[in-house]
C-alpha cells in the first residue's frame, strides 16, 4: 500500500520505535542489518521512516531485536474522519 498523508504519524512512530530498541539492544545499523540479511541502508530506512514496511517485515525486525511485536488501534478523535469507499467497507465487513 503506498504511503498516505496518514501513513507519515505511524511511519514516524514506528521509526522511532525500531531506533530506540536497536539502540537499547546494543547494535549498531550494520549489526541489525546483518541479522535481517539486509544493508545497513534499509535499516537506515527503517529508521526513518522513508520505507513502508510489512507487518511481517516488522516482526522480523522484531525478532532481529529480541523484542515482541504489538500492534494496537486506539480511538481517537480526529477532526475529519476517514471515509472509506463503498467497495473498500464490503471488503472489510467481511
Amino acid at each position: 500500500m503506498p504511503k498516505t498523508s496518514r501513513s507519515g504519524p505511524a511511519a514516524s512512530h514506528t521509526s522511532d520505535a525500531i531506533k530506540t530498541a536497536r539502540k537499547r539492544a546494543g547494535l549498531t545499523q550494520s549489526e541489525l542489518a546483518d541479522r535481517l540479511g539486509a544493508s545497513p541502508g534499509y535499516v537506515g530506512q527503517l529508521e526513518t521512516g522513508r520505507t513502508n514496511p510489512t507487518v511481517g517485515q516488522l516482526g522480523t525486525v522484531a525478532a532481529a531485536l529480541g523484542c515482541r511485536l504489538e500492534i494496537g488501534l486506539v480511538p481517537v478523535e480526529v477532526e475529519h474522519p476517514v471515509e472509506v469507499p463503498d467497495r473498500q467497507a464490503s471488503l472489510i465487513r467481511q
